[in-house]
């Protein structure tokens, strides 16, 4: 990966990666959408219930990236850094975080889960309805290829450590 991508191209690398990650071992027809978002709620539950958290910040960044870019493909939006870190600005000044909300939701569970924030936005927004259904919790389908005993993190690319590495922190504070 180019180490002179912006911020901003790196988040859509990571959402990217995230996404291929998703389709090629859980259901190939997740996108950047409502359904998106309970593949990722589930797939943070997963390893939340199993205890099999480990809530590196590559993690949280490529998951975040992924979120993010979900609520920016459904509900609109842009990626700015703020003073309290990256976040998905909508409606002028309605912002949200998805690094952070994806933190939280690894690190204390459903209470904090990004599906609740994926599905508040509407409401947040002063939307009388979204512009797909609020998305349901995940449910197990014969498409999916999860394993019953704990799920896997998505893998890092074959390539050398992205400048993803390089930035750490940047999207969370």
């Amino acid at each position: 990966m180019n180490e002179d991508l912006s911020p901003q191209e790196m988040i859509r690398a990571n959402a990217e990666m995230v996404l291929a990650v998703a389709r090629n071992e859980f259901d190939p027809h997740i996108g950047f959408d409502a359904a998106g978002v309970r593949w990722l709620d589930g797939y943070i539950q997963g390893l939340v219930e199993k205890g099999d958290v480990k809530a590196t910040e590559e993690l949280c960044d490529n998951l975040g990236s992924y979120l993010g870019t979900c609520i920016i493909e459904t509900y609109g939006g842009t990626w700015q850094d703020t003073e309290h870190g990256w976040a998905v600005v909508l409606d002028g000044d309605l912002a949200v975080f998805p690094f952070n909300k994806t933190l939280k939701h690894l690190t204390e569970g459903a209470g904090d889960s990004v599906l609740g924030l994926f599905n508040s936005i509407p409401a947040f927004m002063g939307h009388v309805s979204a512009p797909e259904p609020p998305a349901a919790p995940p449910e197990e389908s014969p498409e999916r290829r999860e394993s019953p005993e704990k799920p896997e993190s998505p893998p890092t690319p074959d390539e050398p450590k992205p400048s993803r590495s390089r930035f750490g922190r940047l999207f969370r504070r």
